[in-house]
């Protein structure tokens, strides 16, 4: 009697094993995916100076923003990228990114994020040659890149990318504090090279 229970067992534990394989689903090769690519050497590097960058605008008096979109205080800064050549690019361009001031249609207005002025927020102009000291757009869109800058001939050497920032009132000095405050925005920064 117990040799016919192990056969039994046997048996049934031999037909668990081949259903999973009846009810399994017909899987075949359809195809393949080929992914390409190619690693460049970079054209240039963000020299370590440039990587956190703080531009401290002079103080002013809100009564000379007397017209929404009136501007003051602006000051040079420059991007510097090191180790430059090209060898496989001619020129540099940098966007920015951040939050800009939605008052503000044409979207080149960062907002005021990390002060409390009501009404004023930052711009940063493209200082280039062929950026002509316009502002820069904080979208991702072609328009936002500032301007070419020629990357040097023949050995690695420095490349500067100058720009400026400055405040900008979104409204008019109400004579009661709607301007008053600190100011502080922040940009991330973009490098392309073409």
């Amino acid at each position: 009697m117990m040799n016919f229970s192990i056969k039994a067992l046997v048996l049934a534990t031999a037909a668990m094993s081949v259903v999973p394989a009846a009810f399994a689903d017909d899987v075949t090769s359809s195809g393949t995916v080929t992914i390409t690519g190619e690693v460049k050497q970079n054209a240039c590097v963000v020299d370590d100076d440039s990587k956190n960058l703080t531009v401290t605008l002079e103080d002013v008096f809100a009564n000379i923003f007397t017209a929404a979109g009136n501007t003051a205080a602006e000051k040079d800064f420059t991007i510097n990228l090191k180790d430059c050549n090209n060898v496989q690019f001619k020129n540099a361009q940098l966007r920015f990114e951040g939050p800009v001031d939605s008052r503000v249609s044409n979207n080149t207005v960062l907002e005021n994020t990390d002060g409390d002025s009501l009404n004023i927020g930052v711009q940063i102009l493209d200082a280039s040659a062929s950026g002509g000291n316009s502002p820069m757009v904080f979208t991702h869109t072609d328009d936002a890149w500032s301007g070419a800058t020629k990357l040097p001939d023949g050995e690695a050497t420095t490349v500067k990318l100058p720009f400026k920032a400055r405040y900008y009132a979104i409204a008019p000095d109400d004579g009661n504090g709607n301007l008053t405050g600190t100011v502080g925005a922040t940009a991330t920064f973009y490098l392309r090279y073409n």
